[in-house]
């Protein structure tokens, strides 16, 4: 039986190949984060189904490349790969909303506090969306917080020490929502 884990490895070792068509077992290895021997019986796994294809080049080199096949079971893993990730972010941004429209009650204010990246952005197309009840701001810069009943939502480690060391409390939302 095979595991979300194990199908997840053969997606990543199935793209690599498509990619990289030179690929040996010890890149596989490092790209994957298997080791060689598990790489190995993949591989042997993925030979078996005819996803792919092996071509001895001496007798100590190897190269692999993608059948028709394992090309389209590439594209479906991959389009299901897409489906489950979006669905979770659905459920994260549902999560999210649900928590701070929970902490509105007492707050009319909240404040989101971290780094400019994905989940930022998560945040910044919520307030966009008027998703929450209390006004929602997202600050990246320490320098404009101040110390405040406001509560300040974080999601990065690094802005609950840089906080802390202002003398600001912070929660982690992520705790909060329990992903």
């Amino acid at each position: 039986m095979y595991t979300e884990s194990t199908t997840n490895k053969e997606l990543a070792i199935l793209s690599y190949i498509d990619r990289n068509s030179n690929a040996t077992q010890r890149e596989l290895s490092e790209h994957v984060g298997m080791s060689l021997g598990a790489i190995n019986l993949l591989l042997k796994r993925l030979l078996t189904k005819g996803l792919i294809k092996m071509d001895r080049l001496q007798p100590n080199s190897v190269k692999y490349f993608l059948t028709p096949e394992g090309l389209a079971n590439k594209l479906e893993r991959t389009y299901h790969y897409i489906i489950r990730t979006y669905q979770e972010i659905d459920t994260l941004r549902n999560r999210i909303v649900t928590t701070v429209n929970i902490l509105s009650e007492k707050h009319k204010e909240i404040i989101f506090y971290g780094p400019q990246d994905d989940f930022s952005l998560m945040v910044q197309d919520l307030i966009i969306t008027d998703s929450f009840t209390a006004k929602v701001t997202l600050q990246h810069t320490i320098q404009s917080l101040h110390t405040s009943p406001i509560p300040i939502l974080i999601w990065h480690n690094d802005s609950a020490k840089a906080l802390q060391k202002r003398g600001l409390k912070s929660v982690n939302i992520l705790g909060m929502i329990s992903i």
